[in-house]
């Protein structure tokens, strides 16, 4: 099944809001339990946390009603009050400050508010302890917000720090190729692509991006190759309708 917005952003929390291992059990039952509704019936979540929270539920409660927000079609008042929930004194220690945060910044992306995206993405990597896990996906989702904002120099440093926060990952790798393809910088997007394939060898993302690169540098046959790779691997879904709109423009001047 797959997971609701609002649930998929929860995973990272669980429990984290509670103290760790020294919270009681029954709130940790409770938040376990608004989570879990959240994946089945995000109303209800709304509902058993909005209760939760007039009751005294604290933090855990005001997280889970601002993700259930985000599942039913309001993620900017989710992602804001992420955003407040943060800044709050019972919001946890710093690592969980800057989860929060990283929350609200997809959550702000779900929203299309791009530039807030950003800013709660840089106020996570502000608070974020040095050396944390949570380093990479955040310089990520802040390069992500760059490149749609088509700053794609400052995309194309993100992802190298995310790299340099974790190596070899894949998504960064391709989104690197992304955005040094975007500023025209041919060879190093096929460096990056060439290494994220050795990696995974079966990410449509990747072939995407090698068939679009060989199209933008002449090469038609590889770039026809590659996108039918990555519509193979893929054929439903936001990459394989951009491969397809590439194979049409491929195809178009012998159709004229």
């Amino acid at each position: 099944m797959n997971r609701r917005p609002g649930a998929a952003l929860a995973a990272p929390l669980l429990f984290a809001l509670l103290g760790g291992a020294e919270a009681a059990d029954a709130p940790r039952d409770t938040y376990a339990h608004c989570l879990a509704l959240l994946e089945r019936n995000p109303e209800a979540a709304f509902s058993f946390a909005s209760t939760w929270r007039d009751d005294g539920g604290g933090a855990p409660a005001r997280h889970c009603v601002a993700l259930a927000l985000v599942d039913l079609g309001s993620p900017g008042e989710g992602a804001s009050r992420l955003d407040d929930l943060a800044r709050e004194a019972d919001a946890g220690d710093a690592a969980t400050r800057a989860q929060i945060l990283s929350q609200a910044g997809n959550a702000w992306l779900l929203q299309g508010e791009t530039g807030r995206a950003a800013n709660s993405f840089t106020s996570a990597l502000a608070v974020l302890p040095s050396g944390s896990p949570l380093a990479a996906d955040l310089r990520l989702d802040r390069g992500r917000t760059f490149a749609l904002l088509e700053d794609y120099p400052k995309a194309e440093e993100e992802f190298t720090a995310a790299l340099a926060a974790r190596p070899g990952f894949v998504d960064a790798l391709v989104l690197r190729a992304n955005a040094e393809r975007a500023q025209g910088l041919y060879a190093k997007a096929r460096a990056d692509i060439a290494s994220a394939l050795a990696l995974a060898p079966k990410n449509a993302q990747a072939w995407f991006e090698r068939g679009t690169t060989d199209y933008l540098t002449g090469d038609i046959e590889g770039a026809r190759a590659a996108l039918g790779r990555s519509l193979s691997l893929e054929g439903e879904g936001p990459v394989a309708d951009a491969a397809r709109a590439v194979l049409q423009q491929i195809e178009r001047p012998r159709m004229n």
